[in-house]
């Protein structure tokens, strides 16, 4: 039986086992960051994003290549 994994529903950790809560408190962080980042990309994409062209397949002249000889 492992008896060294963190022990569950209890209200105080050991010290023991406080930096991987500092550790997995900080993900937590990092994960609203990112998430709160992303609304706001896409928010600003339909608020503010410059209209399309009609037709998405049109390719710039200077892709188009010509065979020489």
């Amino acid at each position: 039986m492992l008896t060294q994994l963190m022990p569950r529903r209890i209200p105080d950790y050991p010290d023991a086992f406080s930096g991987w809560n500092q550790i997995s408190s900080f993900g937590s962080l990092i994960s609203i960051m990112a998430t709160v980042l992303f609304g706001y990309i896409i928010y600003d994409i339909f608020a503010n994003g410059s209209p399309v062209n009609t037709n998405p397949w049109n390719i710039p002249s200077y892709f188009t290549s010509t065979e020489t000889i």
